[in-house]
């Protein structure tokens, strides 16, 4: 199902094995990241609830403190500025806490469970999906939502709504539209609605992330099959000779890389220059 070297199709165009058929363990490597990042949702719901309930715990003990003393106009006025200072600077501290945090969104990296814990059947994996449906009917505008959700439909092969989904993320927040990983799903997806094919649009896209970041592996990988299927191999070399330098040594995906470069420096050696309009 994934993409190879040399500019061939980026996924298997079919499967004899219908969705939810697979084993438990790839089961788990489809969408274990999705499980710990629909979590991050909630636990960000948990948190200003959290916010919320310590905002009023102040505002109950100052309550108390001035029915204690209901003479003292001077010590209610100073108690009641107290409290409004209180709860102001436990939002703004809130407001810090996930402001301030560049890994808020988190939308770059596939996050793993963690140790121990795993996803156990496709019926667990539909009630995520439910669950963030749900999330993003009531938060349209969550721009991390809408990349997982693009991720999940891009996994069970709903290609054309995982590129909606993606659209709609890199709209929405200035953090996701400079993900450059974000640009090259979105065009991952895209070149699915076409057949696997990257000209046109994918190549647009990854050229995008190409600027957010000359250097990114997935970008530079795609770049080099957009170029290699064109029969313009010496451009695909030169995104795929550099990528070759970040791959370890010894492992497959080197020696793939290692291989398909080899294919492409014979056959630039052959080939007629290709002639860009």
């Amino acid at each position: 199902m994934n993409r190879t070297f040399g500019g061939r199709t980026l996924r298997a165009q079919a499967t004899s094995q219908p969705i939810g058929a697979e084993t438990d363990a790839s089961c788990n490597a489809r969408h274990n990241s999705f499980v710990d990042q629909t979590s991050d949702i909630f636990r960000d719901m948990l948190f200003w609830i959290a916010v919320a309930g310590a905002t009023g715990v102040v505002l109950a003990a100052v309550v108390m403190r001035l029915r204690r003393e209901p003479n003292a106009p001077r010590r209610r006025a100073r108690g009641t500025a107290l409290a409004i200072a209180l709860v102001a600077a436990l939002v703004a501290l809130a407001v810090f806490l996930k402001a301030g945090n560049p890994d808020t969104l988190g939308v770059a990296s596939a996050v793993r469970l963690p140790a121990g814990e795993t996803i156990n059947s496709k019926t667990e994996a539909d009630a995520f999906a439910r669950r963030l449906s749900a999330h993003l009917e009531k938060q349209p505008r969550d721009a991390r939502a809408w990349v997982i959700l693009a991720r999940r439909q891009f996994d069970i092969d709903h290609f054309t709504e995982a590129a909606q989904a993606y659209e709609k993320a890199l709209a929405l927040h200035s953090k996701v539209a400079n993900d450059p990983a974000v640009w090259c799903e979105y065009a991952d997806a895209l070149g699915m609605t076409q057949g696997g094919k990257l000209t046109g649009r994918p190549r647009e896209l990854i050229d995008r992330a190409l600027a957010l970041n000359p250097n990114h592996p997935k970008a530079l990988e795609m770049a080099g099959s957009a170029e290699y299927a064109q029969g313009d191999y010496a451009s695909a070399l030169r995104y795929w000779r550099p990528l070759l330098t970040t791959l370890e040594p010894g492992s497959q995906s080197r020696a793939e890389l290692a291989a398909a470069i080899a294919r492409a420096e014979r056959l630039a050696m052959m080939a007629i220059p290709v002639q860009r309009q």
